[in-house]
């Protein structure tokens, strides 16, 4: 349903008029809340380390759900299988309302916001970055257009809050995440970090991006999911009383 709704962006658009001109509010509310913009301290230390280091998670975000399955599988067995359906309900959830958020509230990522040169006139806009943003460096080091051909094709242009680039390993973190909670948590600051250094997301984007996958978790273990395992009947303590003086008689008549 997620891939539908965000492949059938253009033709909502038309069909539904949705916004098209993106918010620019991010960087005001940013700045009131942490006195500074973060990704402009992050990116001003690029190098080519960096970029390479900043490009990698964005590549296996396009996989990661797959990944993660797949460890399911292999690792956990049969285990794993209720795992995988929890997560997949999570994560589908998850980007849903990020997609629909992005849709009827439409907001320029820092790359747009820092470079975008307008009209005076007008007020439209003559240039700005390219969309890749600082991947743009990575393409022009290998020579090959990479980051600008997947990165251009993506249907919706002005989505950058909240970020799905966070909340996927977010999603990963909240559902037993490979290896350990520990690594979990490093993919969570590091995709953060990347799309920081990037320019392609904001601080908040990532803050939103959690957010959504705390209140689905909360959702899921609060209200309803489908796929929950079974729990243990709970026990009243006039029970709970009663098994124990059982239990001390029995002991007792051995002795």
């Amino acid at each position: 349903m997620y891939l539908s709704i965000f492949k059938s962006y253009l033709f909502l658009k038309e069909a539904l008029n949705l916004p098209e001109e993106p918010h620019t509010i991010l960087p005001i509310i940013e700045y009131s809340m942490f006195q500074c913009l973060p990704h402009q301290i992050l990116s001003r230390s690029y190098n080519v380390g960096f970029d390479m280091l900043a490009a990698f998670p964005y590549l296996l975000h396009f996989v990661l759900p797959a990944l993660f399955i797949a460890y399911n599988v292999v690792t956990r067995k049969g285990c794993g299988v209720p795992l995988i359906y929890q997560y997949l309900w999570c994560v589908g959830w998850v980007n849903i309302i990020s997609v629909l958020i992005q849709f009827l509230f439409p907001t320029a990522p820092p790359w747009f916001n820092d470079s975008a040169v307008y009209d005076e006139i007008t007020g439209e806009v003559i240039s700005s970055m390219p969309n890749e943003a600082a991947f743009q460096r990575i393409d022009a080091m290998l020579g090959i257009p990479w980051f600008k051909k997947f990165i251009r094709a993506i249907p919706l242009k002005y989505g950058s809050f909240p970020s799905l680039h966070v909340a996927w390993p977010t999603v990963i973190f909240v559902h037993q995440p490979w290896f350990s909670t520990k690594v979990g948590l490093l993919h969570v600051v590091w995709i953060t970090w990347a799309a920081l250094y990037s320019s392609h997301h904001y601080l908040i984007d990532a803050l939103g991006g959690i957010s959504v996958v705390v209140a689905v978790k909360l959702g899921m273990n609060h209200v309803w999911e489908p796929f929950s395992k079974h729990k243990k009947p709970k026990v009243s303590p006039r029970t709970t009383k009663s098994l124990k003086l059982a239990c001390v008689h029995e002991a007792y008549q051995c002795i």
